[in-house]
């Protein structure tokens, strides 16, 4: 049965096709004002890496909503563009990009989104590059988040992106453990990256999808 969580799930992916997967690749010019260096240790910590395997945990809270839709899964990312985004139980959902084309199959619906890549989309877009290009640093302090001692860096993001704020958790030698974003419509989503680790052999071909047997397709507006 289709639940009202699954639908405000499925309907919060379509919303954030471009932003899950390009606020977790990275690249990017440094910026020199307030935050400056915290960013540049997080720019140098994350290009050093062309293939990852990430665990997270996700928070979402979604206007009008006080529930916030609590997830974790797995996440493969091989640079410049290619992604996969698997949900675990009990909401499973897979989510691929095959390097031009954003997949987003949802188990439940048996319905697979497919939102083609702007050739711009599909340059070596990274957490840096793509969400932080632009973007003007506010503050950098120390915090805890996560359960762990940590500096923060909060940015007004670009204009290329449609988000209202975005923050960044990282260690002091400019490890990443975790971001928040808030869009423009105050739909506000949380990550905790639990594990980051190198995925050694990964190929285009591993980020081939094909719809299962009897999904439907729906085609939507290209991602930018």
């Amino acid at each position: 049965m289709i639940t009202p969580r699954d639908r405000r799930m499925a309907a919060a992916l379509r919303g954030m096709l471009p932003l899950m997967a390009f606020l977790l690749l990275a690249a990017g010019g440094a910026l020199a004002d307030a935050g400056g260096p915290l960013l540049e240790k997080i720019q140098k910590d994350w290009t050093s890496r062309t293939s990852l395997q990430i665990r997270f945990r996700q928070w979402q809270t979604f206007a009008g909503f006080d529930d916030p839709l609590e997830s974790q899964g797995t996440m493969r990312i091989l640079r410049p563009s290619y992604f996969e985004i698997a949900f675990d139980p009990p909401h499973t959902q897979l989510q691929v990009c095959d390097g031009s084309t954003v997949w987003t199959y949802t188990e439940s619906t048996k319905q697979v989104i497919k939102v083609p890549l702007e050739p711009e989309a599909t340059r070596g877009v990274d957490l840096l590059d793509w969400a932080l290009s632009g973007a003007e640093p506010l503050d950098a302090a120390a915090d805890t988040a996560f359960g762990a001692s940590c500096l923060r860096l909060r940015l007004k993001p670009g204009p290329q992106l449609p988000l209202a704020g975005l923050t960044l958790w990282a260690r002091e030698d400019g490890r990443l453990i975790g971001y928040e974003a808030i869009d423009t419509e105050g739909n506000r989503t949380r990550m905790h990256l639990l594990e980051i680790k190198a995925a050694r052999g990964l190929a285009a071909t591993d980020f081939i999808f094909t719809p299962p047997p009897g999904t439907e397709v729906i085609e939507m507006d290209s991602a930018r």
